[in-house]
């Protein structure tokens, strides 16, 4: 309730309060985009991205005068964590580059960067521009910890995002997996859980996929269903299929195994006449 105030006394009414974020007017372009976070003392507008930190004064307690952060040493990209530094090489960031290494996955062809030699940070983009992120941090030994943005971050929330939407292509099949490592081992686009929002859907139909597949881990069949209906209540013009694993995830399978499980759902879908209704599958009879 205090932070309330102090924030209402500076920036008048607050429409939307999210942990220890605030969603205010901005003072600079007057749209009702700014997030503030004092306890963390920023704030970013995501209208006209202005952003910086906010003073404290020893005299007066918490003063929140704006005072703009030092671009030098501040990412350019307002979305991805302060201190983000990109990685290319091996040698910038050896446990990172390892742990990816690790997962099946070469790191040459990952987009990564890293916090503080602690987390590796995966950022998402749509139409070019970085939205979103998601890190894990590293140990002596690697722990499978996720972290997200909040929203001061990103005006955009894990529901919104469809991890590697940008390398989707028109009239290629679609994969849609939960998790980063299961997209970057099969190529597919991940919807962070196995939770598909309308946006997402929107997203991956837009696209024009020949066919979305989706293959969410084998805990999560009754998922896989659920989002394969959404698809399919979206569109009659792209087969949507549920994919369903015996155990594991998709990153478990690689490629080659996935594609085991993904013929047998067309082979199910021939049969049940589903995949009969689109042009270029009528008249087939198997697979090859």
């Amino acid at each position: 309730m205090k932070n309330n105030r102090v924030i209402e006394n500076k920036f008048g009414t607050v429409f939307a309060r999210s942990g220890d974020e605030f969603k205010v007017q901005c003072p600079k372009c007057s749209h009702k985009s700014m997030w503030v976070n004092p306890k963390k003392g920023v704030f970013v507008c995501f209208y006209c991205d202005y952003k910086g930190l906010l003073q404290h004064s020893a005299q007066t307690g918490v003063n929140f005068a704006l005072k703009e952060k030092d671009t030098t040493v501040f990412n350019p990209d307002a979305v991805l964590p302060y201190g983000y530094a990109a990685v290319k090489t091996r040698t910038d960031f050896i446990d990172g580059w390892d742990y990816i290494a690790s997962r099946g996955v070469d790191p040459t062809f990952v987009e990564f960067g890293f916090v503080d030699q602690q987390s590796v940070v995966f950022p998402a983009r749509e139409n070019g521009r970085v939205v979103y992120w998601q890190s894990r941090m590293l140990g002596d030994i690697y722990v499978r910890k996720t972290n997200n943005p909040s929203r001061l971050k990103c005006e955009l929330g894990k529901s919104d995002i469809v991890y590697r939407i940008d390398d989707a292509r028109q009239n290629q099949p679609m994969r849609i997996v939960e998790g980063v490592f299961d997209a970057l081992v099969v190529n597919g686009q991940a919807t962070y859980g196995k939770k598909m929002s309308v946006t997402q859907a929107v997203k991956i139909l837009s696209k024009s996929p020949s066919m979305v597949l989706v293959c969410y881990d084998a805990d999560a069949w009754e998922s896989s269903v659920w989002a394969s209906s959404l698809l399919r209540g979206m569109t009659t013009l792209i087969p949507v299929l549920p994919v369903r694993l015996d155990v594991g995830d998709p990153a478990d399978k690689g490629p080659e195994g996935l594609e085991k499980f993904v013929q047998v759902a067309i082979t199910k879908s021939l049969e049940s006449g589903y995949l009969r209704l689109f042009p270029e599958w009528n008249g087939v009879h198997g697979t090859s």
